[in-house]
């Protein structure tokens, strides 16, 4: 009997221990989303809020960091990795670098690629020689099976990489954007005269960026359906091929190296370039000379051109006699100009105001100065107020002067500042020509000094801002450094 009534009130007991067990468990549970609210958010929004985590570039050299969006998100607890890994849109970029993880390259590769599910993928890049990781194969194959949903693909792979990926058929009917960079030169020399063709199928592909040791001659290619083309340290000769292969480009971006002696084209003319950039490289230690191309090509239709890092400014060169075309620059509306470096390209800007005066150069009516001389400044600002032929269409100028007062020709900012005003002023009572609307004197310096300029410098800006006119006055905040803080905007 005694036995019976301890059995009963173990039973009891164990019920009672089951009931305060699930109100712990439930008060623990209020608790915790008291304390952690987010988890009592819907998977829904813990989803989107994991997207809106995804770095907007890896920090490191590749995407697999677990300080990061998404391998971070995985590691707080098992709800949000299990949230992580049912999100594919947390999977759709990958930066993967085999030269770090060649055993790991195609688990890795794999298994990101499988959570994207059928998303597309906005991003893929891989960098170094695939074909020496663990599993080539699988990686291969995961490539090939994904290959239809990439929209983004970025290679950058030593020259024999491509042609052990060229031995697989590939598919690529979302693929807009490529880059092609080769790390090393093929061990054949010759292979770069034959074309790969796993790029024969790339309907939407519209924007291609070549890097160096990548002929147009190497990469089969739709050519004619390409709108934006960007060639660095290309030969010139390469330049002039490719703007042959791209009848319908209107975007060209290049940074030209050597010419080959006497290789002399002839004129070539695109009519359907709509902007143009050049841009300074430096590869293998050699500087590139961009302007070279300026002296074999016409763009009739041109509307935007940017020389940045060019380095010659004389006439008898080839980007005075380039300006001097009547049929160079008809349409240009918006000229950037930055030389070489302030110490080799702004004493010799002043060879550009002839230019400026061309009548066929009317429909400028945006322009960029970068490191302008004084003596240059002095007489584009004169003629500029005093004269209606010249840059009849000017409606947006900018200047970046240096800070520093190492270049002893070129003009600083608060000299600048000090004498566009009255100048600006008498341009815009000026008939027949456009009214400037916009002025902005950028500071360019690594050092953190502000400018000094008194209320009686920036008294004439804040009437002309009363006017209408969109004034910036202060430090560069578009170069990406860390310059000084904003001293000026009025």
């Amino acid at each position: 009997m005694a036995s019976k009534a301890l059995r009963n009130e173990i039973d009891t007991l164990s019920r009672d221990i089951s009931v305060l067990q699930a109100l712990l468990k439930q008060k623990q549970s209020q608790l915790e989303t008291i304390v952690y609210p987010t988890l009592s958010l819907p998977t829904e929004i813990i989803s989107t809020i994991f997207i809106h985590c995804l770095p907007t570039k890896p920090s490191g050299p590749d995407s697999v960091n677990v300080r990061e969006a998404p391998l971070l998100l995985m590691q707080v607890c098992s709800r949000w990795r299990e949230i992580a890994v049912s999100t594919p849109e947390l999977w759709t970029s990958l930066v993967i670098d085999a030269n770090l993880r060649s055993d790991h390259t195609s688990d890795i590769t794999t298994t990101w690629l499988q959570r994207s599910r059928s998303y597309p993928l906005s991003r893929m890049k891989i960098v170094g020689p695939i074909e020496q990781v663990k599993d080539f194969t699988v990686l291969t194959e995961t490539f090939r099976r994904h290959a239809r949903l990439f929209r983004s693909l970025e290679l950058n792979l030593p020259c024999d990489s491509f042609n052990k990926l060229d031995a697989h058929r590939l598919d690529f009917p979302l693929l807009r954007e490529l880059s092609i960079l080769a790390s090393a030169p093929p061990a054949d020399a010759d292979s770069l005269d034959t074309n790969i063709d796993m790029f024969s199928s790339v309907p939407l592909l519209e924007q291609l960026h070549m890097y160096i040791l990548i002929p147009p001659v190497f990469v089969g290619l739709p050519w004619g359906q390409l709108r934006s083309f960007t060639g660095d340290a290309y030969g010139l000769p390469d330049c002039i091929e490719a703007l042959i292969l791209m009848p319908n480009l209107t975007e060209c971006t290049f940074s030209v190296f050597h010419n080959i002696q006497g290789f002399n084209p002839g004129m070539f003319s695109h009519p359907g370039m709509r902007s143009f950039t050049l841009r300074q490289t430096v590869a293998d230690g050699f500087a590139a000379r961009s302007s070279e191309i300026l002296e074999f090509v016409d763009f009739p239709n041109l509307q935007i051109l940017h020389l940045l890092g060019v380095k010659e400014y004389e006439p008898s060169w080839s980007m005075g006699a380039f300006f001097q075309r009547a049929t160079a620059m008809p349409h240009v509306k918006r000229l950037v100009i930055n030389p070489q470096s302030p110490e080799q390209g702004s004493a010799e800007l002043y060879t550009l105001s002839r230019p400026f005066s061309n009548p066929a150069n009317t429909n400028l009516s945006e322009l960029e100065l970068w490191y302008p001389a004084e003596d240059l400044t002095r007489a584009f600002l004169e003629d500029m107020a005093e004269k209606d032929d010249f840059m009849r269409g000017l409606e947006k100028l900018s200047f970046r002067c240096q800070k520093s007062r190492r270049l002893t020709d070129a003009i600083s900012p608060e000299a600048l500042v000090e004498i566009a005003a009255a100048q600006i002023a008498r341009r815009r009572t000026l008939e027949g020509v456009a009214k400037l609307g916009l002025f902005h004197v950028y500071a360019v310096d690594d050092s953190k000094v502000p400018m000094f300029l008194t209320e009686a410098d920036l008294l004439p800006y804040k009437t002309l801002k009363t006017e209408g006119m969109d004034i910036y006055i202060g430090a560069d905040s578009e170069d990406g450094h860390n310059l000084f803080e904003l001293q000026y905007r009025v």
